[in-house]
């Protein structure tokens, strides 16, 4: 706070108001805009971009431009040239994936300096409106003073109240608009095989923000739950047991979350390791995941796996710090979900839909919408429906060929319909983008599966051998591509015995 209050207390009107809107301000103040945009342009000259990446970076460069009006990166300053350095040599990005990057941290600056500037305004209006009121009830005090009486200024109290709890609502929401735009472009790097740790320090901390709110409900279920039991077997006598160090580690999370100096980053990446915890020991049936296969439940199980093996040492690299571990997690995850999905798309352009529809059958398979005549198709033919009949939630109408269609569903050509028939006919309706991209590749090339199990000793039956070929496709991405292969068919599973085979080695490589 800079403006001095005679009678007003602030820790008072924070205390009422519910939140305090000069720290909310300054968490989002501590950023550096200047430092990422400077990394964003560096990114852009450093690839040759198309036409559409470069009007989404000129359009996020005039939103940097008009919302920042002050010097230098702050800070956090970041190497520019060695950051991008690293980032087209060490993770072998190509002029594509990197003109991507430029554009996405180019609108975090954009939205970091907008927050800065809304966040300002609000809190200078803010102090100016206290000022006066603080004003005001120094006149009453003082008038009332001369008459000999006692002024009320309560009302000029509540006053300055309301109007810190609306500038607290204000800086709350500027705050959480730039967190989902962050969250967003982070998200969109990862899936690029990108993690911006140059950034860190320079994106502005989101204190109280729903990543660190779910992190602190996360430890305090831990902390009612399996805490004490996971202290009393860490603190027993006897070897250090896998079990023991699975415990520890959950008791470290939860100190972190629980710590006052530990940073936001930190606080997340605790929270997340704690959710897969909760999630991996969850009872009773859970949804499928469109994408990947298997459950919430299986890919925590793999998560944590995963977790554990990078913390011990993994992938010819020495141990890692628990956060990084997580950060690599995440990344590959993210890419394997590109993957998958970029692959199943492909594998319908190939069967002959037009790039439209394959994209707009793509994206409604991965959320679990299926056309009725692709079900029917299936049912006619006799072929299994993977999961049983429910194994997608489908339309009851028919493909959406004309203008009645909602407006941001792209229509399908009479030939794309054609096709996904096709396919129903052919191989059944499969619960997942995996099965389905391995499935439409051993349709189309007339692959037998299991050749990769002989190959390599007949080890891939199961979740781990799945796991093993999943490690074996993702080798030439390095060690990101790894556990992105590793996700795709380890959390997979029910496709170890039966597709992982020559199918799924062409189909996620893309050899043929």
């Amino acid at each position: 706070m800079t403006v001095d209050l005679k009678h007003l207390d602030v820790g008072e009107l924070t205390g009422s108001a519910g939140g305090d809107p000069w720290q909310v301000n300054r968490t989002t103040q501590s950023g550096s805009p200047g430092e990422i945009s400077e990394l964003a342009t560096a990114f852009y000259n450093a690839a040759a971009c198309t036409t559409e990446t470069s009007n989404e970076f000129a359009a996020a460069q005039q939103r940097f431009a008009a919302a920042w009006d002050r010097q230098g990166g702050g800070g956090h300053p970041i190497n520019d040239s060695e950051e991008v350095k690293r980032a087209t040599e060490s993770l072998k990005l190509n002029d594509e994936q990197i003109s991507r990057i430029a554009v996405d941290l180019q609108n975090v600056s954009a939205s970091l300096a907008e927050a800065q500037r809304s966040g300002d305004i609000a809190i200078s209006n803010l102090d100016a409106v206290l000022k006066w009121l603080d004003n005001q009830i120094d006149y009453e005090l003082s008038l009332a003073a001369a008459n000999g009486e006692e002024a009320d200024v309560s009302e000029l109290k509540q006053a300055a109240v309301d109007r810190t709890r609306e500038a607290l609502d204000a800086v709350q929401a500027v705050r959480d608009t730039y967190a989902e735009q962050l969250e967003k472009s982070r998200l969109e790097m990862a899936a690029e095989g990108y993690s911006p740790d140059a950034t860190k320090g320079s994106e502005g901390q989101q204190e109280s923000g729903p990543a660190t709110q779910e992190a602190k409900a996360e430890a305090n279920q831990y902390g009612s739950g399996q805490r004490a039991a996971d202290q009393t077997l860490v603190d027993s006598p006897g070897k250090w047991t896998p079990e023991k160090q699975a415990a520890a580690a959950r008791l470290r999370d939860f100190d972190i979350i629980n710590d006052p100096t530990a940073s936001l980053e930190q606080i997340r990446y605790a929270g997340q390791r704690l959710d897969d915890y909760h999630t991996s020991i969850t009872p009773g049936p859970l949804p499928t995941d469109r994408v990947l296969g298997g459950d919430a439940r299986t890919q925590a199980r793999t998560r944590l796996e995963m977790q554990a093996k990078l913390e011990q040492g993994l992938l010819g690299t020495g141990p890692m710090a628990p956060d990084q571990a997580t950060a690599m997690i995440n990344q590959s995850e993210a890419q394997a979900r590109a993957l998958v999905t970029a692959r199943v798309q492909e594998q319908l352009m190939q069967a002959g839909m037009s790039p439209q529809g394959a994209a707009a059958a793509t994206s409604s398979l991965a959320k679990g919408i299926v056309p009725k005549e692709l079900v029917e198709a299936a049912s006619a033919a006799g072929k299994p429906i993977a999961g049983g009949a429910k194994a997608f939630d489908y339309f009851a109408n028919s493909l959406p060929t004309g203008e009645h269609w909602k407006p941001e569903i792209a229509t399908f050509s009479p030939a794309d319909v054609d096709v996904l028939k096709k396919i129903g006919g052919n191989l059944g309706v499969a619960g997942n983008l995996v099965d389905l991209g391995v499935g439409i590749y051993e349709w189309r090339t007339g692959t037998p599966v299991g050749e990769i199990a002989a190959k390599t000793g007949g080890g891939m039956l199961g979740t781990g051998g799945a796991a093993m070929l999943g490690a074996y496709i993702g080798a030439p991405a390095g060690p990101i591509g790894v556990l992105a292969g590793v996700l795709i068919l380890g959390t997979a599973g029910g496709i170890g015995g039966e597709m992982a085979g020559e199918a799924a080695y062409g189909w996620l490589t893309g050899s043929k």
